[in-house]
């Protein structure tokens, strides 16, 4: 390893889903890379990586940006979850200030199989207010707080996350429902007995792609239960990469680093 220490690259990878891990360790095993992988989240990994693991945001720009060039960051991989929009803007602000590549990987977005009952939506907000009355809806849309309303609707909703969301002692009025605290993945069996022990009738969830979530579409379908799915964001990033080895090949490329 000590022949490649001067020419040794340093990468950011922001991970948050599957595919984020699955580079850092790619990278681990080049003796060519150094890198940092970084969780915005309040929760540990759960296994131990062989690389550099850092917990908590990054954050606001100037701070960012102080991290960046305190690491002396060659090339950011933008790996976080397709709804992290407030980060991936930062990381497309920051690094075009001070000129270095960011590469914004984002999956692609899940295909409405035509036994599922989808309708779409812009934003959670719009997806929620269609949502009939009295309706007995699956909330899978994380620590998303559902006070606005609960103030003003009439529904029984399931909610699922990983940690516990502030806003699970401080319930807002007309709050009817049950919220559960658990690691993933999920399975279809899982799911399954998860919408038909409460007597779920419709689903919420963001179109987040991968197969780590996929689970509850295929029991949502498999049950016949209507899918309200809130669209990915528009990704605006100079490098808009949807397959990681697309991504992989990418970095070396702009690395000026042999792929082999």
């Amino acid at each position: 390893m000590t022949k490649y220490k001067e020419m040794r690259k340093k990468i950011l990878i922001l991970g948050g889903i599957k595919e984020a891990v699955e580079c850092a360790h790619f990278f681990h095993n080049d003796p060519r890379f150094d890198l940092i992988y970084s969780l915005s989240g309040r929760v540990e990994p759960r296994i131990a990586y062989p690389f550099k693991i850092r917990v908590g945001g990054l954050g606001g720009e100037i701070e960012f940006e102080n991290f960046i060039l305190g690491e002396k960051i060659d090339l950011i991989l933008n790996a976080t979850h397709p709804f992290a929009k407030n980060i991936s803007e930062r990381c497309e602000t920051v690094s075009k200030k001070i000129g270095i590549k960011n590469i914004r990987f984002c999956r692609p977005a899940w295909q409405q199989n035509p036994q599922d009952l989808w309708s779409c939506y812009e934003d959670i907000e719009t997806a929620i207010e269609a949502i009939p009355n009295h309706s007995k809806c699956f909330m899978a849309l994380g620590t998303y707080d559902f006070a606005q309303h609960f103030k003003k609707r009439s529904l029984w909703v399931l909610s699922r996350s990983i940690t516990a969301p502030d806003w699970l002692n401080q319930q807002a009025n007309n709050y009817q429902g049950k919220h559960i605290i658990e690691l993933p993945p999920y399975s279809l069996d899982n799911e399954k007995a998860l919408l038909q022990k409460y007597e779920i009738d419709c689903l919420v969830t963001k179109n987040a792609g991968g197969t780590g979530a996929y689970a509850k579409i295929i029991a949502a379908r498999e049950l016949g239960i209507k899918v309200y799915m809130v669209n990915q964001p528009v990704c605006n990033s100079q490098y808009l990469i949807r397959a990681k080895d697309e991504a992989i090949r990418l970095i070396y490329s702009i690395l000026g680093i042999n792929f082999s």
